[in-house]
């Protein structure tokens, strides 16, 4: 398996053509899970009522769940997503023996490994 650092551009595109998104609305053979649901940090700027909702997509692979991505939204009150493409933004996609991540940038005052 081999693992590839992306933009969220890059990352995105993946996700979006992935068919994770469409296949679990259908129910056809993924299913996607919150994981995490909780209020936004004000740094975020959502709307009042705003919640931040983290899921877990997961394959059935000869009756194996495996996760083929994880993704997070912002879900404004009226159940859409805050999102130009309407879709969760990926934090992660398996595609075969691919994975790609994000490309994280360092939290602000953090150093990188072995940094001084």
């Amino acid at each position: 398996m081999s693992s590839h650092v992306v933009s969220l551009t890059r990352l995105r595109q993946i996700f979006n053509t992935s068919g994770y998104p469409q296949r679990a609305d259908s129910g056809n053979n993924i299913s996607v899970t919150v994981v995490r649901r909780g209020n936004p940090a004000p740094q975020y700027n959502q709307p009042p009522g705003t919640v931040s909702e983290t899921y877990l997509y997961r394959e059935n692979r000869n009756g194996r769940l495996v996760v083929v991505a994880k993704a997070h939204a912002f879900v404004l009150p009226d159940g859409s997503i805050n999102n130009p493409a309407g879709l969760p933004d990926p934090k992660y996609v398996r595609i075969g023996n691919d994975t790609y991540k994000l490309a994280r940038k360092n939290p602000k005052g953090r150093r990188g490994k072995g940094g001084k």
